[in-house]
């Protein structure tokens, strides 16, 4: 009665670690009926009969499925594509900061400008005498259509950097 439990406890102990390797042999059958119809099975069909094809054996490996490792990759995935949603939420709010930035600082740089094309129309427009320096570091005075021309050049500045 000893040995048998031995046998027993061994044939368990072989079977579990077969099933541990993850991977088990089996025998998959194919047959083709007379329509041409394909079947897979695990068990020999019927014998054959003569002039009849014989049956394809074909050796297959099959990996146990391992419910905890599905669970744990599958967690993974999740947890992955919760940081790839993080790093694309801070990247479009960086975008968006950044552009709000260069949009402040644009804002900031056009109204410098538009005061100092407005201070430069003022004194071009209080100005009797406009000159403007030659090669030499002399003053040079404008005529008067020259003058005019530099009004107009001051006006249309102001109309470009303060949007009329």
């Amino acid at each position: 009665m000893h040995g048998l439990k031995s046998v027993i406890a061994l044939a368990v102990l072989l079977v579990s670690a077969g099933f541990a390797t993850g991977a088990v042999a089996q025998t998959v059958y194919k047959s083709v009926d007379d329509e041409g119809n394909v079947a897979f099975t695990d068990r020999p069909p019927m014998q054959q009969g003569e002039g009849e094809s014989p049956l394809d054996v074909m050796p297959l490996q099959i990996r146990l499925t391992n419910p905890a490792a599905i669970a744990a990759n599958r967690e993974n995935a999740e947890k992955e594509s919760r940081a790839r949603d993080m790093v694309d939420s801070l990247t479009a709010e960086k975008q968006s900061s950044d552009e709000a930035d260069d949009a402040a600082r644009k804002a900031e740089e056009r109204a410098a400008n538009c005061d100092l094309a407005r201070q430069r129309l003022n004194r071009y427009a209080q100005a009797n005498r406009l000159y403007k320096s030659n090669d030499a570091g002399e003053r040079v005075y404008l005529e008067d259509a020259e003058i005019d021309a530099e009004r107009i050049k001051a006006a249309r500045a102001v109309d470009e950097w303060c949007g009329g």
